[in-house]
């Protein structure tokens, strides 16, 4: 059964606290922050929640066709990986 968009951030939101170590409370992420300017997190860091959203949602992202620059917030990446359910 495909997750609504709010259930994506929501998860997205709970794994930006778990790979930060709790250094960026879930509550405190925003959908407007950045994942690596605003929240702190590397280039691995990001790739993480990207992996584990896929692994979550039952799906395989064509990582060579996507456009990994315009997906910076929790909101674009969110709905990116939403729109591949």
């Amino acid at each position: 059964m495909n997750k609504t968009l709010e259930q994506v951030v929501d998860f997205m939101r709970s794994e930006i606290e778990s790979i930060s170590l709790g250094a960026k409370p879930a509550a405190e992420v925003g959908e407007t922050d950045e994942i690596m300017a605003d929240l702190g997190l590397d280039s691995l860091d990001y790739a993480t929640v990207m992996l584990r959203c896929e692994t979550w949602l039952g799906i395989k992202v064509n990582e060579a066709a996507a456009d990994w620059s315009s997906l910076r917030t929790v909101a674009q990446l969110a709905a990116f990986m939403h729109s591949h359910q």
